[in-house]
This record gives structure tokens, sequence and C-alpha cells, in this order.
């Protein structure tokens, strides 16, 4: 079996870091923010974007010293061992899965308010849509 070619560069691993540590939630979460926080929306973003750059740094700096694959799993086997690790992995999943979900309700709400379309199964139906519609494009591209 051929082996995959390495070749994402500086800027590829960079934008794949920042959107891992941003995410697509912001593209969501900021219009109930600036609902509650009104005038100190900003100031939660810059403390939200500190705290993102502390943790970008923290993972750099981990990566350096343990340079296997699996990011945090690697990280909690080297630090604490097996058990936590895999605890870690798992709980990686789940984080994905409820993270696509809710990045998923979010992109349908403003989808089905977009179109003027009403009642919870075009919200639904969007909802899980969305994640199919992706599957299928990744499968056809691999």
């Amino acid at each position: 079996m051929a082996e995959l070619k390495r070749n994402i560069g500086l800027f590829g691993a960079a934008s794949v870091g920042i959107a891992n540590i941003i995410g697509a939630g912001i593209f969501f979460v900021s219009g109930v923010a600036a609902g509650l926080a009104v005038p100190s929306v900003i100031l939660s973003f810059l403390l939200a974007g500190f705290i993102a750059m502390l943790t970008a740094l923290s993972a750099a700096e981990l990566s350096s010293f343990v340079t296997e694959t699996g990011a945090s799993y690697a990280f909690t086997k080297r630090a604490f061992g097996r058990f936590w690790s895999f605890s870690v992995g798992w709980f990686k999943y789940f984080d994905y899965i409820a993270g696509g979900a809710a990045v998923s309700i979010g992109f349908a709400a403003y989808f089905t308010a977009l179109f003027g379309l009403t009642g919870s199964t075009p919200l639904i139906l969007v909802a899980i849509g969305l994640p199919v519609c992706f599957t299928i494009l990744n499968v056809i591209g691999a």
C-alpha cells in the first residue's frame, strides 16, 4: 500500500492549528454573546483569545517534546499512563461528536431563518443533512 506524502507546509499546519483552537462555534456564539455581554463582548472575546493563545502555546511546547502522533492522547500517556490517556481519547471523540452536533444545529438555525423555513422539521432535517453531506464529500474525496 502506498504511503501518503507529507507536504502540508508551515502555513497549512498553522491554519489547521488555528481552526482547531478557534473552531466554528464562534460564528454561532457571537450573536448570543453580543446579546448577553453587550458592551463587554469585545473584552470577552479578547479574554477568550488570550486563553486560546495560551492553549496553543502549551500544545506547541508539548508537541516539541512528545513527537509521536496522537496529540492529547500521546501527551496524557506520557505524563499519566495508559488509563488516563484512554479516557482522554474517548472524551476527545465525545467532544468532536458534541461539537459537530452543536455546529450543525447552529448552521441549521441560520439556514432555516435565511430561507424562511419554520417549525422543527426543517431544522432537524438540515441539522442531520449537513453532516451527511460532508461525510459523502469526504468519502468521495478519499
